[in-house]
């Protein structure tokens, strides 16, 4: 049986933790790597043990089977660049399971991770379609 067709998946900012000033989450929406304010930034600080999670919550437009996830970046390196973080996944905002924990590198290298919610007996399961995409800064 062939692979499916990979395409861009259509979304939309469900909700964050909170923001900064002008730096809403729905920056993110497009990517502009020469516009220092097409970032979400949160008002909290990144998430800690015992402290307030910092997240962003993102809903595709239609049930899909999440393949990757790719991160833009700022034009050239930038101290605010999130560095370690994970990512969360489900077809409910109330039922995620975390897909992904990696590491950004600091550069203007737009990056694509490997990520999809398995179900099964182990990580080789079928791929399980989801809706809702968490990702949570840790530094």
């Amino acid at each position: 049986m062939p692979e499916p067709e990979v395409v861009r998946l259509d979304y939309e900012v469900s909700g964050c933790s909170s923001q900064l000033g002008d730096f809403d989450a729905d920056r993110i929406l497009v990517d502009r790597p020469l516009d220092s304010r097409s970032r979400w930034c949160s008002a909290l600080l990144l998430s800690a043990p015992g402290g307030a999670p910092t997240w962003i919550r993102l809903r595709l437009k239609r049930l899909s089977v999440l393949k990757s996830i790719t991160f833009g970046k700022f034009h050239e390196g930038h101290p605010c660049t999130v560095k370690k973080f994970k990512v969360f996944a489900g077809a409910d905002k109330r039922y995620m399971e975390e897909i992904l924990c990696a590491t950004l590198v600091n550069n203007n290298k737009s990056e694509t991770f490997s990520a999809g919610l398995k179900k099964g007996p182990d990580s080789k399961g079928f791929p399980s379609p989801i809706k809702y995409i968490e990702i949570v800064p840790l530094s």
